[in-house]
């Protein structure tokens, strides 16, 4: 019973960010078949970057090392003015990428976005450090799940969607082939409300 009502909290949520998504100013897809992150501008796509999700799949389990889904907000923007090969730990600059560490190692370049779960199953988002964060390169544009749960991005395209950015953005993740229960896609969820 209470996983069910849970559910129903969480498909509720979904419509209502969907809504908040579309009448606010922008918002962030990812879509994890495609690994590309959308950016939208009133409900319309301006720009589009190659991601990386968890090469574990999706979930939203403590220590999975899986990539979350559903609908979160931006809580912190960090590294907007670093270079874009600086390395973060611990969300503080430690020193510059030499190009020793493999992106299996998942270093953290450029800018760190952290992201806060919005519904039942993805709360524990915050604690679990999840971000849309800057890797090198190879580890992001072969189209590969690669990251050990976080977003990853190429430095320099990180660095563009960070100026963009803002505390209180929302950023919708949604994989086709594993959804959460009863939430259709972003466009899916559109089509429903507007019929």
């Amino acid at each position: 019973m209470f996983c069910m009502l849970n559910t129903l909290v969480d498909l509720y949520l979904h419509f209502y960010y969907t809504v908040q998504a579309v009448l606010g100013r922008q918002f962030v897809v990812v879509d994890v078949d495609a690994q590309h992150l959308v950016l939208y501008r009133y409900g319309v796509s301006q720009v589009s970057y190659s991601v990386s999700t968890s090469k574990f799949g999706m979930g939203e389990k403590q220590d999975s090392y899986q990539t979350p889904r559903g609908w979160f907000r931006i809580c912190e923007c960090i590294g907007g003015q670093a270079d874009l090969d600086v390395v973060f730990k611990g969300r503080e600059p430690h020193g510059k990428y030499d190009g020793q560490l493999s992106a299996e190692q998942d270093p953290i370049l450029a800018r760190v976005i952290r992201l806060d779960g919005l519904q039942q199953r993805n709360k524990n988002t915050l604690q679990r450090y999840i971000y849309i964060h800057g890797s090198p390169s190879h580890g992001v544009l072969n189209g590969e799940n690669t990251s050990i749960g976080c977003v990853r991005m190429c430095p320099e395209d990180v660095a563009k969607l960070y100026s963009e950015m803002h505390v209180g953005t929302l950023v919708y993740i949604h994989d086709r082939k594993k959804s959460l229960p009863w939430q259709p896609s972003y466009f899916s969820s559109l089509k429903m409300l507007c019929s």
